[in-house]
């Protein structure tokens, strides 16, 4: 992501953490968000709370789970 893009939309470290930790889909475990949350260093409120924000911002699209087939 692009300084500018991410100054433009408010993204601090930790949204950019997340975006990186979520990039290829979410952790295929029972529960994604503390995956998120423990490779990120923050809590899973935080994670989710975060992550629903940007959505609504526009900063993501969707947040969701990328199955692979193979």
């Amino acid at each position: 992501m692009n300084t500018v893009l991410a100054s433009r939309s408010g993204l601090d470290a930790a949204d950019r953490a997340i975006i990186v930790a979520t990039q290829e889909g979410l952790p295929l475990v029972e529960r994604p968000y503390d995956e998120i949350a423990r490779q990120t260093g923050l809590s899973p409120d935080d994670v989710k709370n975060r992550l629903l924000s940007m959505l609504e911002r526009g900063v993501i699209r969707r947040i969701g789970v990328v199955p692979n087939h193979y």
